[in-house]
């Protein structure tokens, strides 16, 4: 995922969601109050087909989609975790990319319930006024399902902020927006944690590098000795033993 396939994605979510908001104006579906008078709705009893579709092309078709991408990632990381295991005997390196797969569990099991929960209630309480009486439907029904509607806009920053420890400090310098100091000095702060931060982040991985090499070290100064001496007895090593020394040493300059 790079800048450009970022900037696609973004663009083709605004037009795939203007076009759904348009329709109405060109006479399938409409546009109403809503039952408690506060805001502006769409006519849930004017015309089931649109109220149908849309139900199905921007809530259940996005909840599919989300569910299965962040499954292939847990699959794919599974996949990763298992060659790893196999090609390694460094437990450090086994612990992180344990934690990792962690993590990834709760992002995704949190992100698709998040969007579920905010959702799903507006959108039974839509076939509801589409398909059956509107004047059985309960208001306190009607205003839970709307609210939650209106806050999956921060339902994602919430949840990285809470899971995501790279998110929070630029969450909360952009934050500072609101207070009272200098602007210079909010440029300076934004400037020192970011490096701060990418030192911080570069040190990590110089330290996880060194110790792939010296695991990658170590195995290559075994396995060699049996080769460099021709009058020793001792067997050869094994076929699976030269492979893990071939993928260690090839794991410095990956990234894990």
């Amino acid at each position: 995922m790079n800048k450009k396939m970022t900037s696609f994605f973004l663009i083709g979510s605004y037009i795939y969601a203007f076009i759904w908001a348009i329709l109405p104006v060109t006479g399938w579906g409409g546009y109403s109050v809503e039952p408690y008078g506060t805001s502006c709705t769409l006519q849930w009893d004017n015309n089931q087909s649109y109220i149908t579709i849309m139900a199905l092309f921007c809530i259940f078709l996005p909840s599919g989609i989300m569910i299965a991408c962040y499954g292939t990632i847990l699959v794919h990381s599974r996949q990763r975790r298992n060659r790893m295991k196999k090609w390694t005997c460094n437990a450090s390196m086994d612990t992180k990319i344990a934690a990792q797969e962690i993590y990834l569990i709760k992002m995704t099991f949190t992100m698709c319930w998040g969007f579920l929960i905010t959702w799903m209630p507006y959108a039974v309480v839509s076939m509801w006024t589409a398909y059956g009486r509107v004047s059985i439907i309960p208001i306190r029904l009607v205003v839970p399902s709307v609210l939650l509607a209106k806050t999956s806009t921060v339902i994602n920053p919430t949840i990285y902020f809470m899971l995501n420890k790279r998110f929070r400090p630029f969450l909360m310098e952009s934050l500072t927006i609101f207070s009272r100091s200098d602007p210079v000095q909010r440029s300076m702060n934004s400037s020192n944690n970011s490096d701060g931060y990418l030192h911080k982040q570069r040190l990590r991985y110089n330290d996880s590098d060194k110790t792939l090499y010296k695991t990658s070290v170590g195995s290559k100064s075994m396995l060699s000795t049996p080769f460099e001496n021709n009058a020793s007895s001792s067997p050869d090593p094994k076929p699976n033993e030269v492979a893990c020394d071939a993928m260690l040493c090839e794991l410095p300059n990956s990234s894990l």
